[in-house]
């Protein structure tokens, strides 16, 4: 019993040390900084576990999309999900998947490896 303890407080340490729930910070309403350059008005992210996200894509025009994005933890972001981001392409008649990289305090995020202000998100 003992040792069974032992291992189940080195696993732990393990996911801890790793960097387990380090993407906590990204839950929540991401809003472009500058909304006029952009067709999104928001994408709400809801935590499924430390690797993946549910997201709500709204539109300016009020159209809502729901997507599964992956976490990713070398590059701190998050893309879409291949299909998730065909079928929405194929219903708004556009093209792309939506992947956001986040600075370490969760703050900002930029989308795609852009750095022009349009393409800057902020946490609300």
């Amino acid at each position: 019993m003992k040792k069974l303890l032992v291992l189940l407080l080195g696993l732990m340490c393990i996911f801890v040390v790793a960097g387990c729930g380090k993407s906590d910070g990204i839950e929540g309403t991401w809003v472009p900084k500058m909304p006029d350059e952009t067709v999104y008005a928001k994408i709400e992210l809801t935590k499924q576990n430390d690797f993946s996200y549910k997201g709500t894509i709204t539109y300016k025009d009020g159209t809502q999309f729901t997507s599964n994005f992956a976490y990713n933890k070398e590059g701190n972001s998050i893309s879409e999900e291949e299909s998730d981001a065909k079928k929405r392409s194929k219903a708004r008649n556009s093209n792309g998947l939506i992947y956001l990289r986040f600075n370490d305090n969760y703050t900002e995020a930029k989308k795609g490896a852009a750095n022009r202000p349009k393409d800057i998100w902020i946490k609300q």
